[in-house]
């Protein structure tokens, strides 16, 4: 999708998304489609979406630490607040200064370059519009400069009006289209203890385990555990398999026991009256090990939960 403020050269675009899934898989593509092909990436983004990004890579089989020493990836963390750029008398320029430094350390043969970041969309969140617009402005020149695909994320919500969204579009060449995935039910929001986005890829089922066993690891109890890692697998496999979709594994709590749900992309066909489910593996095994189970539509996709009760005293 093209804004009708945008002019046709794509070198600085901008991504509103409306999920958090949406940003993690639009900068995970971007970025490992660029470290696969021999470029080379910049993120810019708080801490926790640094993990999630930098995760995704991963399980899509980049191996940042040898772009890192190939000086062909590198990281920035942006704490939520932007207390860095409040520090400094003319952030926009200190940030165009330091990174144009990082820029001229990525090797020049190292193409294509994308930068993806979230910088100016802490700043416009935390009021600091003025600073967002002149580090938007600095973006753009360092990405004509250096011949880099940069790419601006921002949240919906920090866009409060048409005429913000408007305004943050006339600094870009280009609006993406996020892509596609769906809210979290009104049951689940607030509830959830932990959660993970995760790529259609084989390893991302381990990723998806892996989290259960993290936060069930203290006080589930190893019954508890051994099963819920088990259900979520399954549950994972669907949505990597089947789905063939980017999907959110999430831990919350449940009466008695812990819940374990996985949202894919994928809606439910027309006409849909259940899956089909065999007696020893997938929703088969699940139904078997869990005390409830379900699948919950959602506009643009689905959920797929199970109740597993905790171990008995």
């Amino acid at each position: 999708m093209r804004s009708d403020q945008c002019v046709e050269d794509v070198g600085h675009r901008v991504l509103v998304y409306g999920v958090e899934a949406q940003m993690i898989r639009a900068g995970g593509d971007l970025l490992s489609e660029a470290l696969g092909g021999g470029g080379a990436g910049v993120v810019l983004a708080t801490p926790a979406h640094l993990t999630a990004i930098e995760r995704w890579l991963r399980l899509c089989g980049q191996d940042l630490h040898a772009a890192t020493v190939e000086r062909r990836y590198h990281r920035l963390a942006i704490d939520n607040g932007s207390a860095w750029f409040k520090r400094v008398a003319n952030p926009a320029s200190t940030f165009e200064d330091r990174f144009r430094e990082l820029l001229d350390r990525i090797p020049r043969a190292a193409a294509p370059l994308v930068v993806f970041g979230e910088a100016t969309a802490t700043l416009w969140e935390s009021g600091h519009v003025d600073t967002a617009l002149s580090l938007e402005a600095a973006s753009h020149a360092l990405g004509t400069k250096r011949s880099a695909s940069v790419v601006c994320a921002y949240p919906n919500w920090t866009l409060a009006t048409a005429a913000d969204r408007e305004q943050v579009c006339r600094q870009h060449t280009a609006v993406l289209d996020p892509p596609a995935f769906p809210g979290s039910s009104e049951e689940m929001n607030g509830a959830v203890v932990s959660s993970a986005v995760l790529p259609p890829a084989p390893a991302a089922c381990r990723a998806a385990r892996e989290l259960v066993r993290a936060t069930l690891a203290r006080d589930g109890g190893a019954n508890t555990c051994d099963t819920a890692e088990l259900v979520v697998s399954e549950l994972a496999a669907n949505a990597v398999r089947h789905a063939d979709s980017t999907f959110m594994a999430e831990v919350l709590p449940s009466p008695g026991g812990v819940r374990v749900a996985v949202t894919d992309a994928s809606p439910l066909p027309s006409g849909w009256s259940g899956f089909p489910v065999a007696r020893h593996h997938g929703l088969g095994l699940v139904a078997a090990l869990a005390g409830n189970w379900g699948v919950e539509p959602l506009v643009g996709g689905k959920t797929v939960w199970a109740d597993v009760a905790r171990d008995s005293e």
